[in-house]
C-alpha cells in the first residue's frame, strides 16, 4: 500500500551496519531502526497508518502504546493535521509522555492495560475516529496497514545484503508480535515472488516467557505473568500471528532477561551503539546463539539484530 503515503517525516530506508568485531565472524549486521525520524521501527508504523486514515477522511486517531509507538503516531498526527490521543498506563515512563505531549497529542492515562483498550473501543464507534492499535482480547495486534508497513523492513534486508548473500538469524525483540509477523510476511512475499529461496529464521526475544509457553503449548491467548524494564515489550499478551512466525520460519523463542539485557546494552555503548533496552536484548540472544553454535554461519550468511530504538528512550537508563 505505498501509494498511500502522500506525506513523509524520512521514514524508512533504515542503514545495515555490521556489528562490533568478534572471535567469531558469522556476519552480524544491525538494522538502524532507531534512525527513523522519531527514533523506533513504529514510524513506518505510523506513516502509513495515518496516511490510510488521512485518505478515508478521519479527523482523529487513537491508539494504546507503551511508548514508542504513541510518540509515532502523535507525529504522524501531527504531519497529517490531525487530532490524537494515546492512551498509557500509569507506569508509561514520563519520557515518552513529554514526548507525546510534545508533537501535541492528548495523553490518557489509565489504570491497567485492558482500562487502556477498553477506553480504545469506547472510541471506536465515532466515524470520525480510527483506532491504530490493538484493543481487543484476546489480543490480535495492530490492524493490517501496520504490518504492511513492517513488510518493507524483509524486503530491504534482502536488498542491503545483495543477491550473493543469504539471510539466516533474524532477532526481533517481541511483545505481541506486529513487527515479527510483518518480517515474516515480507519474507513470504519474497518467497513466493522467487526473490528468495530460504525464509529466514526468526528468532523472536522476550523478557519473560510468553511465546516461548505458547509455543510449548500453553494457549496464546493466555495472560501470562511478568515483569521487566524492557518497557517496549512488558506487555503481558501475545498473538496468534507471533506464534505462527516463529513456527513457519523454523524460529525459535529465546528469553532474555533485564539482568542480561542491561550488561549487553552497556558493552554496546562503549562500542558507539545505544540501544534500548530490548533491542540490546536481542543482541544478546544473537551473543547466546553465538557463543553454543546454534545459529547458521558462513561468508554468505547474514545474521540481523533488529535494532528497535534508541537508547536515549529508554527511562531507565537515567534512573
Amino acid at each position: 500500500m505505498p501509494y498511500l503515503l502522500t506525506k513523509s517525516l524520512g521514514e524508512g530506508r533504515t542503514v545495515l551496519v555490521a556489528m562490533p568485531a568478534n572471535h567469531n565472524d558469522s556476519n552480524g549486521f544491525f538494522k538502524l531502526e532507531l534512525a527513523n525520524p522519531t527514533g523506533s521501527h513504529k514510524d513506518r508504523m505510523a506513516a502509513l497508518a495515518l496516511a490510510d486514515a488521512f485518505a478515508q477522511g478521519k479527523q482523529r486517531v487513537l491508539a494504546a502504546s507503551s511508548g514508542n509507538a504513541g510518540v509515532a503516531i502523535a507525529a504522524y498526527a501531527g504531519l497529517y493535521g490531525l487530532a490524537c490521543e494515546i492512551a498509557v498506563t500509569q507506569d508509561c515512563p514520563e519520557l515518552y509522555l513529554k514526548l507525546i505531549r510534545a508533537y501535541g497529542a492528548n495523553v490518557v492515562i489509565c489504570e491497567t492495560s485492558m482500562e487502556r483498550w477498553a477506553y480504545l473501543e469506547r472510541a471506536s464507534v465515532a466515524q470520525d475516529t480510527a483506532v491504530l492499535t490493538n484493543y481487543v482480547v484476546p489480543a490480535v495486534g495492530s490492524p493490517p496497514v501496520a504490518i504492511e508497513a513492517y513488510k518493507q523492513i524483509a524486503i530491504e534486508l534482502h536488498q542491503e545484503i545483495g543477491p550473493q548473500a543469504q539471510l539466516g538469524s533474524i532477532y526481533v525483540p517481541v511483545a505481541r508480535g506486529d513487527l515479527l509477523w510483518g518480517l515474516y510476511m515480507g519474507f513470504e512475499h519474497l518467497l513466493q515472488t522467487k526473490q528468495i529461496k530460504v525464509m529466514p529464521r526468526l528468532v523472536a526475544v522476550e523478557p519473560f516467557a510468553r511465546l516461548s509457553l505458547a509455543l510449548a503449548g500453553t494457549s496464546p491467548q493466555a495472560l501470562f505473568k511478568g515483569q521487566s524494564k524492557q518497557s517496549s515489550i512488558a506487555g503481558n499478551t501475545i498473538t496468534m500471528q507471533s506464534v505462527l512466525a516463529v513456527q513457519r520460519s523454523a524460529g525459535t523463542a529465546l528469553i532474555v532477561g533485564d539482568d542480561e539485557a542491561i550488561i549487553a546494552r552497556e558493552a554496546l555503548a562503549k562500542r558507539g551503539f545505544l540501544f534500548e533496552l530490548c533491542a540490546a536484548a536481542a543482541w544478546a540472544a544473537y551473543q547466546r546463539e553465538q557463543q553454543t553454535q546454534s545459529l547458521a554461519t558462513g561468508k554468505n550468511i547474514c545474521n540481523v539484530v533488529i535494532a528497535t530504538s534508541h537508547g536515549s528512550r529508554d527511562a531507565h537508563l537515567f534512573n
